[in-house]
């Protein structure tokens, strides 16, 4: 897609799809699949796209914090269970076994999808994780 991106006299961002009057002859024209590809580089003072590495770094940190949202979202329901185990002395693997049981997997899954996304090497490859627990 084609943008046009440039900061309007108040500093704001601005963006059209299209050479419309209202476009400043300022801004930067970029022809990108995306807008996320676009960054502000503060040491050249202009829009530019993001490198490759910049964009598995980004990618990597929006996976991370969907899987940190996920696994909170997995284990916030029992979380009653290990306040009660811990406030009487109880051994959570004796009383609530299958809560320990889903909790310990649901903890392994995230250890494992953290690795797969800190092990990716492209963009591509970050698009095939899939953040659906149990897969």
């Amino acid at each position: 897609m084609k943008v046009f991106i440039w900061r309007n006299e108040k500093g704001k961002i601005e963006v059209a799809f299209e050479k419309f009057p209202n476009v400043p002859e300022t801004a930067q024209e970029f022809d990108v699949e995306s807008l996320d590809w676009i960054m502000f580089d503060e040491a050249l003072g202009e829009f530019r796209v993001k490198t490759e590495d910049e964009m598995i770094r980004d990618k990597k940190a929006e996976k991370l914090s969907q899987l940190k949202s996920i696994v909170y979202a997995l284990l916030q329901p029992t979380d009653w269970v290990v306040t009660k185990c811990t406030e009487l002395g109880l051994d959570i693997a004796v009383a609530y076994p299958e809560v320990k049981q889903k909790r310990d997997a649901v903890r392994a899954w995230n250890n494992q999808k953290e690795n797969e996304i800190n092990n990716a090497t492209t963009v591509e490859e970050l698009n095939s994780i899939s953040l659906e627990f149990g897969r």
